[in-house]
């Protein structure tokens, strides 16, 4: 999808199209994700704040990246603070996705 979106940034912008994404973790609070870590949970008869817990130890930022958060980057990209990108992603994935 990156190299998609890197080859539709190449053809585009000559028109002054930007295109940027965000890398986004899954966040808990998205429903279909917060099914899945349910469903973890029920698994392993620990609590939702366990679960959570256990997935956020290894990132960096020891914390998983709300819906909240990946919204706020995407507007951040969106605007004119970002207007000399383009062909490039935001990791908001509180780092535990490497680029």
């Amino acid at each position: 999808m990156e190299h998609y979106l890197r080859q539709l940034a190449v053809e585009n912008g000559p028109q002054q199209v930007r295109v940027v994404w965000v890398r986004s973790p899954g966040s808990p609070d998205a429903p279909g994700v917060r099914a899945a870590w349910q469903l973890r949970a029920d698994e392993w008869g620990w609590t939702w704040d366990a679960v959570e817990k256990e997935f956020s130890k290894d990132t960096p930022l020891r914390r998983v990246t709300r819906l909240a958060q990946v919204a706020d980057a995407a507007v951040l990209l969106a605007s004119d603070l970002a207007a000399g990108m383009t062909m490039t992603m935001a990791n908001a994935t509180g780092g535990a996705q490497i680029d």
